[in-house]
C-alpha cells in the first residue's frame, strides 16, 4: 500500500449519472480534446474514474512523487515495461498525482479477466451497463475499493 498526503484538486468518481460523465471527446492525436472543431479531428471515448492530489508546492509531496517515480523505475527494470502515465501533472502550478482507473474495459483487452455486473452504486441509471456489451466489459480490473476511517469510543475502524 502507498500512502501519500495531499489535498484532493479533482475527483471524478462514481456514482455514474450521466453520459457526459462517461464519454468525453479526444483528440486524434490521443488529446483530451477541449476545443470544439479540432484541427485533428475528434472520437468519443470512455472516461476513467479518477483522484487528483495535490500538494500545492510542500517539500514532502515532491519527495513522494520522487519515491512514486523511484518505485517505477524499480520495477520497469525488474519485470519490464510496466504501464504508466508519465506525463507531468500540475494542478495551480504545482505538481499533483493522477491515479485513475477505466470504468469498462475493451473487450480486446479483457482477455483472462473475470467479467462482473456492474454495481448499481456505481450506475444507477444504466449508463454504464448501456456501454458495455459488444465493445466493453466490466472485469474485476474495473473495481475501485473505497474505503472510509471511521471512529468510535472503541477506537478508528
Amino acid at each position: 500500500m502507498l500512502r501519500v498526503q495531499g489535498i484532493i484538486c479533482v475527483n471524478d468518481l462514481p456514482p455514474v449519472k450521466t453520459n457526459q460523465q462517461v464519454i468525453r471527446p479526444i483528440c486524434k492525436k490521443n488529446i483530451p480534446c477541449l476545443l470544439i472543431g479540432c484541427r485533428f479531428g475528434t472520437e468519443s471515448r470512455l472516461d476513467i474514474q479518477q483522484v487528483r492530489l495535490t500538494g500545492l508546492g510542500i517539500e514532502e509531496f515532491k519527495d513522494a512523487i520522487t519515491a512514486i517515480t523511484k518505485v517505477w523505475q524499480f520495477l520497469s527494470h525488474r519485470i519490464g515495461q510496466i504501464s504508466i502515465n508519465q506525463t507531468s501533472t500540475f494542478f495551480e502550478n504545482s505538481p499533483a498525482i493522477t491515479i485513475s482507473n477505466r470504468y469498462l474495459t475493451p473487450n480486446s483487452s479483457s482477455t483472462g479477466y473475470k467479467v462482473l455486473p456492474i454495481p448499481p452504486e456505481i450506475d444507477p441509471n444504466g449508463i454504464l451497463k448501456k456501454k458495455a456489451g459488444q465493445r466493453y466489459a466490466y472485469t474485476e480490473d474495473n473495481v475501485v475499493a473505497y474505503y472510509q476511517r471511521e471512529s468510535s469510543q472503541s477506537g478508528y475502524k
